[in-house]
């Protein structure tokens, strides 16, 4: 992208990143084992707000790969922000882009979805 293009103007080149990032990612869940043995898969990739690709994932994983514990969940999640001193750059764009704000806000803007 140059300037100010933003990425719903260049549909084409999102996409094709999108593709490449999405066939790494099921590489790193299914040959890679990053979750453990996956036995079945399946996913769904759709355009919304912008015509923005996203994907579902639902993957099986076989039963000595399983979470079954609040232990086994803390080996997979984390809600980390990145230190602002040792990279402040990332710690912005993370911020930005991945922290939401307080629902009560968007209840009291789009009372449509107040079953949230």
């Amino acid at each position: 992208m140059q300037g100010r293009e933003r990425p719903e103007n260049i549909p084409d080149i999102v996409v094709s990143v999108f593709k490449m990032k999405l066939s790494e990612l099921l590489d790193d869940l299914i040959k890679r084992k990053v979750f453990g043995c996956v036995t079945s898969y399946i996913y769904v990739i759709e355009f919304q707000k912008r015509d923005l690709p996203h994907c579902h994932i639902l993957l099986t994983l076989d039963y000595s790969s399983k979470i079954r514990t609040k232990d086994d969940t803390d080996k997979f999640v984390s809600a980390e922000l990145p230190n602002i001193n040792v990279n402040r750059r990332l710690s912005e764009i993370v911020t930005k882009c991945m922290v939401h704000g307080p629902l009560w806000y968007y209840k009291s803007k789009f009372p449509m979805h107040e079953r949230w």
